[in-house]
């Protein structure tokens, strides 16, 4: 089997405060895999890929990046992989192009092929009206679209990226996730994301690790984790015509029985809550959605609905229980 292109074994991170941002972490990640850090803040994600990209050292452990020791080679993976941190240091005195250009200079493309990235790249993402600005003066979105196009510049073997759709706008969010998907199919790039958009990340992570309190509290397949809460389905009702203090006014007397009618039926399924106003999550057994969905398309409680979603388990549930509680 090919050795892991980034690893770390038994690494530990104890500040001078005496905090411990990480307990004994050990993962893998190998060529062509994109692996997500998800957490809570202060659950030590920053710190780990602080300490990947050689800008910590750990108190103990090892963490090798294509095979090398970074911790005896610190400046290694500025060389072999695009960073984008949390919080990026902006170059304001630079052009957007200027920046772009040398980023990718330094990770060693020629002038001609450096300048066809660097177009490549602001035409895909739609930034090509940002080009011969500074960057100082761009806003706090465009700024860090600019330093993540940095980063992916170059199209290095490893990316390492800490939250990279924060303020970005939801178009761009879809192509940066596209993006990804793309450079782990045509060239093989391994990619350790940091993000807590769990919904989004879903959709292209390949592995996750979940931390609290700088300890792995679950590891796995997106799949692998939500069978792991169970097979249960959750039943979304969101009833119409309502407010913070009960049925809207507009409503006729016959309406409003039938309204409070509906709220009794809804409250009375398996594991009902009413997790805002007018809006109820139950829960059911596979085999029990069929029943569910008998009972909320019967005439007289779908004319009082606004809306309704049958939804599986997804990360962001596994996400929740793990840091909630852990897994049994």
């Amino acid at each position: 089997m090919a050795l892991p292109v980034i690893e770390t074994r038994d690494v530990i991170k104890v500040y001078r405060s005496g905090v411990i941002a990480n307990r004994s972490l050990s993962l893998e990640a190998h060529e062509g895999e994109i692996l997500g850090l998800l957490g809570p803040n202060g659950a030590g994600k920053t710190t780990l890929v602080r300490m990947v990209m050689g800008l910590l050292r750990p108190t103990s452990g090892t963490i090798r990046l294509l095979g090398v020791d970074v911790g005896r080679n610190p400046t290694f993976p500025s060389t072999k992989v695009g960073y984008y941190a949390q919080h990026p240091l902006y170059l304001w005195a630079y052009k957007v192009r200027e920046l772009l250009y040398h980023a990718a200079r330094l990770k060693g493309m020629l002038p001609r092929a450096a300048l066809a990235e660097v177009n490549d790249l602001v035409e895909r993402f739609g930034a090509d009206r940002l080009r011969e600005r500074l960057v100082g003066r761009l806003s706090g979105g465009e700024k860090r679209l600019v330093l993540l196009l940095a980063a992916l510049v170059g199209k290095p073997p490893v990316l390492v990226l800490d939250e990279p759709t924060n303020e970005l706008d939801p178009v761009l969010r879809q192509s940066v996730w596209n993006h990804l998907l793309d450079l782990r199919q045509s060239h093989g790039t391994t990619i350790l994301l940091v993000t807590h958009n769990v919904f989004e990340a879903e959709r292209v992570l390949d592995r996750v690790i979940i931390l609290d309190s700088g300890e792995v509290k679950a590891s796995g397949t997106p799949g692998e984790l939500r069978r792991r809460l169970g097979e249960r389905v959750r039943l979304e009702v969101r009833l119409a015509a309502t407010s913070t203090t009960g049925p809207s006014q507009t409503l006729g007397p016959a309406d409003a029985e039938r309204l409070a009618l509906v709220r009794r039926l809804l409250h009375d399924l398996p594991g009902a809550q009413e997790v805002r106003p007018g809006q109820v999550w139950a829960y059911a057994n596979p085999s029990e959605v069929s029943s569910l969905l008998h009972l909320v398309m019967a005439p007289d409680v779908r004319m009082m609905l606004e809306d309704y979603r049958v939804i599986p388990p997804t990360l962001e549930d596994v996400y929740v229980a793990v840091t909630r509680r852990g897994f049994e």
